[in-house]
């Protein structure tokens, strides 16, 4: 098969590189410049270039694309056979990652594009979200956080039996909500509170919690502030890592945690997250010990079957 390269318009038009088309949209009909770059840095185009049946190479700058753009490449890319997706991006530097398939590719772009568009209205007075690169996380091996993720990456996304003894067994199942989006229900409802969430309310909250909407906690405003998160990520069905920082009711001072949401499938049409959160400074911010994971935990382990519902 020969090579071909195409440039991917903010409208979502494919484009061949030098084609007078594409110079059109650029402006110069005879650059004496890379103008396939030039539209990528500057113009929000994204390069694709079709090395073999088995190879496929994304440039794009995260912070000028269009989300359209995404769109149209997603649905090209989706009918690829390729095995090897190599996108190349812009932050301060140019960066390279190599996915192994189509699904995972879009997924990075995604999650690029979202980390460079941060919406203004996560953060108010009280809570502040700073969106991190998830990806970062699988690199570095200290952080506690990191087993939850690979789990959700080696399940698939599919929310079993497994999924609470594996993080009961990294000391993360106190310290995780388990909540529910339906298709037809924007409004997220809790599954389960692990213990360490009796701020929220009081000592029985974790259990009075269970089917209610996760907006309608005691403390409303933080409530509205989470849920929304929680059915994002569930739609967008792709992991999100933030760094909070809240002033949280019946604690002093403000709050620091690492928040983890990963969207799981389940034998209905319900979307499972789960929010597992490490506080990093703060009145109840966790000793560092020798191990990454944390102290293994040895309460009950709730069924699957009582937290997800089936079909």
């Amino acid at each position: 098969m020969q090579n071909e390269t195409f440039l991917v318009s903010p409208e979502g038009r494919w484009l061949p590189e030098g084609s007078q088309e594409f110079l059109r949209e650029v402006g110069d009909l005879d650059p004496d410049y890379d103008a396939a770059m030039f539209a990528v840095k500057n113009l929000g185009f994204i390069k694709v270039e079709i090395i073999t049946d088995l190879v496929v190479s994304i440039t794009v700058h995260p912070s000028n694309v269009d989300l359209n753009s995404l769109i149209a490449v997603n649905h090209v890319l989706s009918k690829s056979t390729a095995r090897a997706f190599c996108i190349r991006f812009l932050t301060t530097r140019w960066e390279r990652e190599i996915l192994p398939n189509a699904e995972r590719a879009f997924e990075r772009l995604h999650d690029l594009y979202s980390l460079a568009h941060l919406e203004d209205h996560r953060s108010s007075e009280r809570f502040f979200a700073t969106r991190q690169d998830h990806e970062r996380l699988l690199n570095n091996s200290e952080h506690r956080l990191r087993p939850i993720l690979q789990k959700w990456r080696m399940a698939f996304g599919q929310f079993d039996d497994t999924v609470l003894p594996f993080m009961a067994r990294h000391g993360f199942l106190q310290r995780t909500v388990v909540v529910g989006v339906q298709p037809n229900d924007p409004d997220p409802v809790f599954r389960y509170v692990g213990d360490a969430f009796d701020w929220l309310g009081d000592r029985d909250f974790p259990y009075r919690a269970i089917g209610e909407k996760v907006a309608n906690q005691p403390d409303r405003e933080y409530g509205q502030w989470v849920a929304e998160d929680y059915r994002q990520t569930a739609l967008r069905k792709l992991p999100q890592l933030d760094r909070v920082d809240a002033a949280l009711r019946g604690r002093e001072g403000r709050t620091t945690y690492d928040r983890l949401l990963l969207p799981w499938t389940t034998r209905s049409s319900e979307i499972l997250v789960t929010v597992s959160s490490l506080v990093t400074d703060g009145p109840t911010a966790l000793v560092r010990t020798g191990t990454t994971a944390g102290a293994v935990e040895t309460l009950p382990i709730p069924s699957v079957k009582k937290i997800a519902k089936s079909s």
